[in-house]
């Protein structure tokens, strides 16, 4: 019974030792602060056909206060909102220079929500911002006699 008990405790600590080698500690990039942060509009194609997605602009900010290469991922529709956006965004000039990856969310929304056709926008900090968006609804227009 004392074996196996001692079986078990090294297998245990083997384990351990197994974990905590097997997920090496990634190194955190800087976080860069916000000075002034803009949203895109919304593609008012996309809006119509309740088309909604995600795009991700990682852009690099600079020492001087300016920004450096960019890279989109995403529906290109929805890119050619959010690369404007991105590259109108300001940032506290860090000491080095830094990635930022930007997140901005199109959603359209799928009912009517008492009239409004206005987006509205949604910002959560440090780097992501959802723009909604209410698609008009199509009015069938019976002719009178």
């Amino acid at each position: 019974m004392r074996r196996s008990a001692r079986r078990l405790s090294i297998m245990a600590v083997g384990l351990l030792l197994t974990t905590q080698t097997a997920l090496p500690a990634e190194p955190q990039a800087p976080s860069v602060e916000v000075r002034e942060a803009v949203a895109p509009e919304y593609p008012d194609n996309a809006c119509g056909a309740r088309f909604g997605g995600r795009v991700t602009v990682e852009l690099t900010a600079l020492p001087d206060g300016g920004l450096g290469s960019t890279r989109a991922e995403g529906s290109p529709l929805l890119q050619a909102a959010a690369i404007p956006a991105a590259l109108s965004w300001r940032f506290v000039p860090p000491s080095v220079a830094a990635r930022v990856r930007l997140t901005f969310i199109f959603t359209a929304a799928s009912g009517p929500d008492g009239g409004s056709n206005r987006p509205t926008t949604v910002f959560r900090p440090p780097y992501e911002v959802e723009v909604r968006c209410q698609p008009r609804q199509a009015t069938n227009s019976v002719p009178s006699r």
